[in-house]
This record gives structure tokens, sequence and C-alpha cells, in this order.
């Protein structure tokens, strides 16, 4: 069988998506928007007066997420009212419907942290049925300064430094905690409020691994204060300490760092950012 061809351009990409209606829907649906996200194309749509999220995968992705995994994964979570429920599932495309409400914001939200730890200390305690890969945060790492030393941009001293990060990060990477299933990727625009109630969005990310991961991520991109972080470590983590989470919050530091120098487009000091973070390590 022959595998099918995905078009290189986003727009391409949209047309062949949106031609393949009649697999998911009763009528043509109308083109409201594009959603934010980098790994993937979010398209938002209206099906008939009802809101649907349409992702379509590119050729490759740049964290290796395997859309058969991600399709099953979001199914089991949606299943457990964790996420919108997935109506399709085929050419590399995923249709689910569109979870209406805010994105996390800790100004508006914090009163809402005890429910999202709650949430993510249910996530931890699950055992999924499906397939679900492993997260090895030092091999990760590694892999990508192994990208980042063969970018066209990185200069040799760059390479240099992140090597030495990577060396200084791994004395925080032997104390694992017990594996545990993980989102690993909990920004607050996967975060979606609504009244009271809290869904998670995109798993493609989610595998087993470190729980404090979890935690550092959406510590930093919330940017919790450290009250904050002890309240939420407490509810989800509370056999864990707060500088446990400081240091998994470093390496998290790292891997994005090294992320948005290789798939990001918007530039970024590298150079810089890469210094600072070797004086905190």
């Amino acid at each position: 069988m022959v595998p099918p061809i995905y078009p290189a351009t986003d727009d391409a990409r949209i047309s062949q998506a949106l031609s393949n209606w009649r697999q998911w829907s009763r009528q043509q649906p109308k083109l409201i928007r594009r959603l934010p996200g980098e790994s993937h194309l979010n398209l938002l749509v209206s099906d008939g007066g009802r809101l649907r999220v349409v992702k379509c995968w590119r050729a490759s992705s740049p964290h290796g997420a395997d859309f058969a995994v991600c399709a099953a994964i979001q199914a089991e979570m949606a299943g457990h009212d964790l996420t919108p429920a997935l109506l399709y599932q085929g050419d590399k495309i995923l249709v689910s419907d569109y979870c209406a409400g805010d994105t996390f914001d800790i100004r508006q939200h914090q009163h809402l942290l005890p429910v999202l730890g709650d949430i993510i200390a249910q996530v931890h305690a699950m055992a999924p049925v499906c397939v679900v890969p492993e997260l090895d945060l030092a091999s990760h790492l590694e892999n990508f300064v192994t990208l980042l030393q063969n970018h066209p941009d990185t200069t040799a001293g760059l390479a240099d430094l992140a090597w030495q990060a990577l060396h200084r990060v791994d004395r925080f990477l032997p104390d694992q905690t017990e594996p545990a299933f993980c989102h690993n990727d909990l920004n607050p625009a996967n975060i979606i409020v609504s009244g009271n109630t809290l869904q998670l969005l995109d798993w493609e990310y989610a595998a087993l691994g470190n729980p404090l991961f979890d935690l550092a991520v959406f510590c930093h991109e919330a940017a919790l204060s450290e009250q904050q972080q002890a309240a939420l470590l407490h509810s989800c983590l509370p056999a864990l300490s707060p500088s446990q989470l400081q240091a998994m919050l470093l390496v998290y530091d790292l891997l994005q760092i090294l992320w948005r120098h290789l798939y990001a487009a918007a530039r970024q000091d590298t150079l810089n950012l890469m210094r600072v973070l070797l004086q905190d390590l």
C-alpha cells in the first residue's frame, strides 16, 4: 500500500484537510480561523452551527510524536472528560469538539489551582489502555543538543555552552520519581477554563515520564510565584520538595532554549540565554 502524500505548504495542507470533509461532517464546514500551535496546523471550523477543531498533522513532527498514538490517547482521555471528544481520525487529521472557554490565566484563575492540581494528580495516576511512549529526559535533552550542534545557525561557542549545560543538568535527572503518565505540555494555552471546569488540550507529547516535568512546564509557562508553585506541588505531588521542582524548572529552561533555537519562527539570543542559564546551574 502506497502511503499518502501530504502537501508541503500549510495552505495546501488546509485545502486537503477540508476537501475530505465528507469523512467527518454531514455538510461542508466553513473555515473560521487558524488557531495557535507551532507543531501542527489547528483550524477552527463551523460544522452546521457547531464548532469543531481540525488538527492537521504536518509531514514531520519536530518532537517525533506518533499520530496514531496521539489519537488513541486523546480518545481515551475524552472518555474521562479530560479533553474534548474526538470525532474523527484519519489521513493525519484529528477532528474534535471545540472547547469553549478561556485559556488559564493565573491572574484570573488562581482559585482554580487546587482543581488543576487534582486533575494533574488524576492524570498521573492513570494507566492508559493504549500503548504510551516513554520520555527519557536525559536522552531527549542529549538529542536536542546534538541537533543544535549540527544546526546551521549554531556557532562553536554556543554548542560548547549547550554541552556544558547538559552535563550540569544531568545531576538533577538521576533523582527520578516513579514514572507516571504525563501530559508533558501543560502550558496555559492547553488548559481551557469554563466556569469551574478545566479541560486539557493537545496530548501529542503525552508519555510515561517524570511527573515533576508536568509541574515544571506549567509553573514556568504560567509564571507562578514560589508560593503558588509550592501550593500546586503540595496538591498533586505532596511527597516531593520545592527544591526538586526548582531543579526540574532548570531542566525545562534548557529544553525550551534548545527547542526555540531549533524550531521557533521568532529568533532568540540563544547564546546569551545559555550563558544566563549556566549561571543558575
